[in-house]
């Protein structure tokens, strides 16, 4: 998989918890969109695939997570929980924003993917826009009123992100040719069948791509979370993500070069194995 690609499914999962309002505990949530990732590499010659399809798989993922920690946001909500009235009107300018930002997105870009029309591509950029305007704004409000920089650091993701998507969708030939033109081609060439030498060479790298991710990704979340006592959730995030890195290794395709070795261990010829000469036997 492409570099680019696997780091901005690490940043995106970033995003998500920003969205869901940073939630201090691992949540196997993020690995899922690793799993978006793979999906989308392997998809990119359909219509709703590549990056469209990770966009759409990345923004149900965050909208749902937000609906798991909105009773938590709307709690605060309440004047009790706030000693300064100051900090709790910006506290609701704030969230939101970011909610009513959240929901403008899932909505319209919903409603694209039933109406294909350039008015709905139009209302989607828009509304990434806006997403981006909002994270924005409690950005600021974290670096400047509340002065919590992990918070802003997250809305800072989720600014990036959200411009990226705006772009995307202003700029992308998929977008134009699925969305407006209609008419997107699907006759791109498929790759050959994969020989039995491929399809076991291919289970080989699964495993160790699914088996090097679960140590790798459980080194590091033991790393970042010293001096916290351990629980499941180390197990479920290195798990999941050893399960995306398991099925990317298996359904990615291979590259040219690699077949061609392959092929030419097929076609070499099978050197017979001559034993020594039997005991007793003369010259």
């Amino acid at each position: 998989m492409p570099i680019a690609l696997f780091v901005s499914s690490l940043l995106v999962c970033m995003e998500a918890y920003a969205a869901a309002g940073a939630s201090s505990n691992p949540n196997p949530l993020g690995a899922g969109l690793f799993i978006a990732c793979g999906l989308a590499y392997v998809t990119r010659r359909r219509r709703i695939g590549g990056w469209l399809l990770y966009f759409y798989v990345q923004l149900y993922l965050s909208a749902l997570m937000q609906l798991v920690f909105l009773p938590r946001v709307l709690a605060d909500f309440r004047p009790s929980h706030w000693d300064d009235a100051s900090l709790y009107v910006w506290y609701i300018v704030s969230a939101s924003a970011q909610i009513l930002a959240q929901l403008a997105v899932v909505v319209l870009a919903t409603t694209l993917l039933a109406r294909r029309t350039q008015l709905n591509v139009q209302r989607t950029t828009w509304a990434t826009g806006a997403q981006a305007g909002a994270a924005s704004l409690s950005l600021a409000l974290n670096l400047y009123v509340f002065h919590d920089t992990v918070a802003a650091t997250l809305n800072g993701l989720v600014l990036v992100f959200s411009s990226i998507w705006c772009a995307y969708f202003l700029r992308s030939l998929r977008v134009r040719r699925v969305f407006i033109e209609q008419n997107w081609d699907t006759s791109a060439p498929r790759p050959p069948a994969l020989t039995p030498r491929e399809l076991r060479y291919l289970r080989r790298r699964a495993v160790v791509a699914g088996g090097g991710t679960f140590i790798v990704v459980l080194v590091l979340m033991g790393m970042a979370l010293s001096g916290q006592p351990p629980d499941a959730h180390l197990f479920v995030v290195a798990g999941i993500s050893a399960v995306f890195a398991g099925l990317a290794g298996r359904y990615l395709e291979l590259r040219p070069g690699k077949r061609v070795a392959l092929a030419r261990l097929d076609e070499a010829p099978h050197q017979p194995v001559h034993s020594g000469p039997a005991a007793g036997t003369s010259r």
